[in-house]
C-alpha cells in the first residue's frame, strides 16, 4: 500500500469520489491541451541506379522508416478572444527511406518532406505557478507526435522518376513536467481533429471516411470494470 494512502486516509475531502485502492505520487508530463491535425505533400524523386549499371529497370519495393528529423516552433501568438490560448506556426521535417531495385541491385535512398503547420487554437499559459512555492515557475513546451504514410506511388521504370504523396497525422501538445498524486481511473481523452484548409491535392488522404485518424498515438484502452458494472445494472 502506498505511503500516500496513510497520509490522506483520514481526509475525506481529499479522497472523495476516488475509486482506486491506492494513491501514488508520480512525476509526469502534464498535457495542458492537444490538437489533432493532418497534412499531405506531393514528392517528385529521381531514383539512382547502382554503380556501373547502364540500362536499369527500376522497381519500387516500399517506403518506410519514417521519423521526425526536425521540429521548430516558428511563432507563437496570443489569442485575442481567449486568454492564455495561442496560435502556433510550426515546421516539421519528416524523413524516410525508399527501398527499390534497379534490375540488378537492391538499393535504398533517403528523402524528406517539409510540413508547415498552423495550430489555430491551443491552451498554453505563459507560465504555471507551482503549489509548493510561488517562486517555482514551470515553463510549458510544445511537442509533436507524427504517424506517416506514403501512397499514390507512380514510377517510371526506365528513368527512375518517382512521384508519391506523403500523408502525416500529427498530435501537437502543450505540456510541462510536474509531480501529481493520482489514482488510476482511466485514459486521457482523444482530441477531435482540427479542420485543415490546405489546398494541396491529396483527395484520398483528406477523406476522413477512407483514412480515419489513427488511434496509435494513444494506449490501447481496456474495458473499465466500472463501465461494465453500469451496463449490467441498466440491463437489470
Amino acid at each position: 500500500m502506498s505511503l500516500y494512502n496513510d497520509k490522506f486516509k483520514n481526509d475525506g475531502s481529499q479522497l472523495q469520489n476516488v475509486f482506486s485502492k491506492e494513491l501514488v505520487c508520480i512525476n509526469v508530463t502534464k498535457i495542458l491541451d492537444q490538437v489533432a491535425l493532418r497534412s499531405c505533400v506531393k514528392r517528385d524523386v529521381v531514383l539512382s541506379p547502382g554503380k556501373e549499371v547502364c540500362d536499369p529497370i527500376f522497381n519500387l519495393d516500399q517506403i518506410k522508416d519514417y521519423y521526425t528529423e526536425e521540429f521548430k516552433v516558428k511563432s507563437v501568438k496570443n489569442s485575442i478572444t481567449r486568454p492564455e490560448h495561442k496560435k502556433l506556426n510550426l515546421y516539421i521535417k519528416i524523413t524516410y527511406t525508399i527501398y527499390y531495385s534497379d534490375g540488378f541491385n537492391h538499393l535504398v535512398q533517403q528523402d524528406s518532406s517539409d510540413f508547415n503547420l498552423v495550430v489555430e487554437d491551443i491552451y498554453c499559459p505563459n507560465h504555471i505557478s507551482s503549489k509548493q512555492s510561488l517562486n517555482d515557475i514551470m515553463e510549458y513546451e510544445i511537442k509533436a507526435n507524427a504517424i506517416s504514410t506514403a501512397f499514390g506511388e507512380v514510377l517510371c521504370p526506365s528513368t527512375g522518376a518517382l512521384m508519391f504523396d506523403i500523408g502525416v497525422f500529427f498530435i501537437i501538445k502543450c505540456q510541462y513536467q510536474t509531480d501529481v498524486l493520482v489514482p488510476t481511473l482511466g485514459y486521457c481523452p482523444i482530441p477531435s481533429e482540427q479542420k485543415n484548409n490546405t489546398t494541396r491535392n491529396c483527395t484520398i488522404f483528406k477523406d476522413k471516411s477512407k483514412t480515419p485518424f489513427p488511434r496509435n498515438f494513444f494506449p490501447k484502452e481496456k474495458q473499465n470494470p466500472l463501465d461494465r458494472n453500469q451496463e449490467d445494472s441498466k440491463e437489470d
